[in-house]
């Protein structure tokens, strides 16, 4: 049978273990937690959480906050539509939707107003994220509005050479510059 003395170092010891346990697993805790505000907080896209189902916003990144020109204060607890950043407010509910019966949403073309008042057009991204029981929406925007408008301007580009190849009165051929082989003709 161990000695009272015995017993009582041993308790000593294992809530000094304990302790440490317990130091060790806070100190984890809030790497974790540094991590993951770092990785959010850095992400070189507009990024946000928001609340299922109603849409509130519940945190908001750096690049989210400079993209609509906010302080990220006077955007948490608004929605998008409240902040007037989509140019057809359904598209809030839309995207709600969607998200709740798929758990994500990819690559979805929403038509967004900059804050300047331009229509833009944004690229969204979701994921149905749950943090300590409550269900949130993980965001993540990419503004495209260069690009769809460079594609605009290079199918009107290609249209009109087209139809100035095809209307031209004078023959015409296309031809690959390296072998000489005719890719299109016109009709005259």
């Amino acid at each position: 049978m161990p000695s009272r003395k015995g017993s009582a170092r041993k308790k000593t010891i294992d809530r000094l273990n304990h302790r440490q346990d317990l130091k060790q697993a806070e100190e984890a805790r809030k790497e974790s937690e540094e991590n993951f505000r770092i990785l959010f907080d850095e992400n070189p896209l507009p990024t946000l959480l928001s609340e299922m189902p109603s849409g509130t916003i519940a945190f908001v990144n750096k690049r989210m906050a400079a993209t609509v020109g906010m302080d990220p204060k006077d955007i948490i607890g608004k929605t998008g539509n409240d902040l007037g950043l989509l140019k057809n407010p359904g598209d809030e509910e839309k995207l709600t939707k969607l998200i709740a019966c798929q758990g994500l949403v990819d690559n979805v073309e929403i038509e967004g107003v900059l804050p300047e008042g331009r229509p833009g057009t944004d690229l969204v991204s979701m994921r149905l994220v749950t943090i300590k029981g409550k269900k949130y929406c993980l965001t993540v925007i990419q503004d495209i509005t260069e690009r769809k408008r460079a594609e605009e301007a290079l199918q009107r580009s290609g249209t009109l050479f087209s139809s100035a190849f095809r209307m031209s009165p004078a023959a015409t051929i296309l031809s690959m510059l390296q072998d000489g082989m005719c890719i299109d003709a016109n009709e005259a």
